[in-house]
């Protein structure tokens, strides 16, 4: 006497079919496995699961061990490149760097700051405004010359008076026919520090915080600084002539 076959209600399998269907990322290989097994044993002979979706199952357990496969590489990479910036972080302690920025820390005393900017295209005018860490306009200054695309630097020489604290410059500039000329501002300085926000290398610069997707460029501390192209040329008379020597 063949013992009787336990029979599964149609909602019952219906509701196993699905949950087997679709694994949430909870559910791990071996439970996903069980949860199958347990659906087959239980079937009604009478009324097979449909070959197709028997298929459907097993190509949603490769999907779901596919996807867990490669999120554990993604965090073996993420964890790899992690280490890579953190090591190229602390190789930067000491180094002259460029990056973006706009930001100045004055302490009094301090000799006059060098700011950096870049002109997409020539301009006719160029105004370089500071501000106070509350945003209040402090000076406003204009550049007295035309001024070719590409860097240039212009230095900010506050007085005595001026009190010590964090500013930032804004550099606008229009060409000669009006029209507004694309600028963008840049800091310099030693690599003093570095430090680590929610585990992201921060590298601190004249008193700037700068992160490593703002540099760049990095040079050595000894290295002399690259000589900035002049704004203009002293005019030379063709009448006169000048020998070698003179």
């Amino acid at each position: 006497m063949v013992a009787p076959i336990a029979n599964v209600s149609p909602h019952d399998a219906a509701g196993a079919r699905a949950e087997a269907a679709t694994p949430s990322q909870e559910v791990g290989e071996e439970e996903f496995l069980n949860l199958l097994m347990t659906q087959l044993s239980n079937q009604d002979p009478l009324n097979p699961m449909d070959s197709a979706q028997f298929m459907e199952q097993i190509a949603s357990m490769n999907s779901v061990k596919q996807l867990m496969d490669v999120n554990v590489g993604m965090d073996q990479l993420m964890l790899g490149l992690t280490s890579l910036n953190n090591q190229s972080a602390v190789d930067m302690v000491g180094k002259e760097v460029v990056a973006r920025g706009n930001t100045v820390v004055h302490e009094a005393g301090d000799s006059p700051h060098a700011l950096l900017y870049e002109l997409d295209g020539p301009a006719e005018e160029v105004t370089i405004t500071i501000r106070d860490s509350a945003g209040q306009e402090v000076e406003t200054h204009t550049v007295p010359t035309e001024q070719l695309a590409g860097e240039h630097t212009w230095t900010w020489a506050p007085d005595s008076t001026q009190p010590a604290g964090e500013y930032t410059f804004e550099v606008s500039a229009i060409d000669e026919d009006n029209n507004a000329v694309t600028t963008s501002t840049y800091v310099s300085g030693l690599v003093e520090e570095l430090r680590f926000d929610s585990g992201m290398p921060v590298l601190m610069v004249n008193g700037n915080e700068v992160t490593l997707d703002g540099i760049l460029r990095v040079m050595d501390a000894g290295d002399p600084p690259v000589p900035a192209m002049p704004d203009s040329f002293p005019e030379i008379d063709p009448t006169v002539i000048r020998s070698p020597s003179s």
